[in-house]
């Protein structure tokens, strides 16, 4: 073999690591209730593929053979606003692409009891302003430790612009921003403050 399975250890052959292991998984199966008129949304329950923005925090990382996936509960509305769109979800299990991870406890799927709301204003002509909190309090049941179990937890809040500038005929100039401030959350031990930001036109 010329690549390692990670969920499968150890790598005795220090071979590269691809993160599609062999296996068979329900990917997505909810219920979903929509009542466009009264609140100009909906809700889903069950297993589902959740993707906010451009998915860098809230994701199904579409280009492995296992999508992640997400159980839990999204609820999206626009409470009567035209051009607001309001989405909140609770994460109860997240299903990670590595099936399980195997006799790998860093690849394990995440125990979850996590919070995400994400705003979205596009009002204006070239400008789409987008909000978010998540409240990410993630949990590796098998790790040995409390400190390991949690290690992953975070929170985020942000904001995000994005949209696209006309120039001349059917040319346009499409345009993004981002600022985003990440610290510990949960039973995360680790005290930490990070910054993330994004231009990109």
């Amino acid at each position: 073999s010329t690549y390692f399975d990670p969920t499968r250890l150890p790598n005795n052959q220090n071979l590269t690591s691809i993160s599609d292991p062999l296996n068979t998984n329900l990917n997505q199966a909810f219920v979903k209730i929509e009542h466009p008129r009264s609140i100009g949304g909906g809700l889903i329950g069950g297993r589902q593929q959740i993707i906010l923005d451009d998915a860098r925090f809230i994701g199904n990382v579409d280009w492995r053979q296992n999508p992640q996936s997400f159980d839990s509960v999204f609820a999206y509305a626009t409470a009567g606003v035209r051009n607001l769109a309001l989405r909140y979800g609770w994460i109860g299990r997240v299903n990670r692409v590595f099936a399980g991870g195997g006799n790998n406890p860093d690849l394990a799927n995440f125990d979850s009891n996590s919070q995400i709301l994400n705003v979205e204003f596009s009002r204006f002509r070239f400008a789409k302003i987008v909000a978010f909190a998540y409240l990410l309090d993630l949990k590796q049941p098998n790790q040995p430790t409390p400190a390991q179990q949690n290690q992953n937890s975070s929170k985020t809040f942000g904001f995000r612009v994005a949209g696209r500038i006309p120039i001349e005929g059917p040319w346009s100039l499409p345009y993004q921003a981002s600022y985003a401030h990440q610290s510990q959350y949960g039973g995360k031990s680790i005290d930490y403050g990070a910054s993330y930001g994004l231009i990109d036109i």
